[in-house]
């Protein structure tokens, strides 16, 4: 498997594992012993920058009853030695049941990966809303 194939194997399961709530799949794909961890998602205003702070986030997300579908289009990977990226744009769907909202999400992904063994492990995530959609997805909520 070229390298690129390697990378976009990781994207492809990480958006699986998303959408069927397997946390413990989500957790795999991490090199949790990397020290310079990043995880942006955009519903938190904080960056995370260690494994246990991933990992709750995984717990958490994936330890309830709500699922969000989820989309993905226009991947895109890349690789340089043991250093690999990818990027993707998505569309998340579903509701927030204590707001009793329903939503549709539109964004996108860049991911940084590197070579561990023969495995690419993810060690840098951030996802955030498309602009164009920011208001549509957001404003409800400020507007209350």
């Amino acid at each position: 498997m070229s390298d690129e194939a390697g990378i976009e194997s990781v994207l492809r399961t990480w958006h699986k594992a998303l959408t069927s709530n397997d946390g413990a799949t989500l957790k795999r794909l991490w090199d949790q012993d990397y020290q310079g961890l990043v995880f942006i998602v955009e519903e938190n205003n904080e960056t995370f920058f260690d494994w246990p702070s991933i990992e709750k986030y995984y717990d958490v997300q994936t330890g309830g009853p709500d699922k969000v579908g989820w989309s993905i289009d226009n991947v895109q990977v890349g690789a340089l030695g043991d250093a690999g990226w990818g990027y993707l744009t998505f569309v998340a769907s579903g509701r927030v049941e204590a707001l009793k909202h329903d939503f549709v999400w539109k964004g996108r992904t860049s991911y940084i990966l590197r070579r561990v063994g023969s495995e690419w492990k993810l060690v840098h995530y951030h996802e955030s809303l498309s602009r164009d959609s920011s208001h549509d997805s957001w404003g409800w909520f400020f507007e209350k």
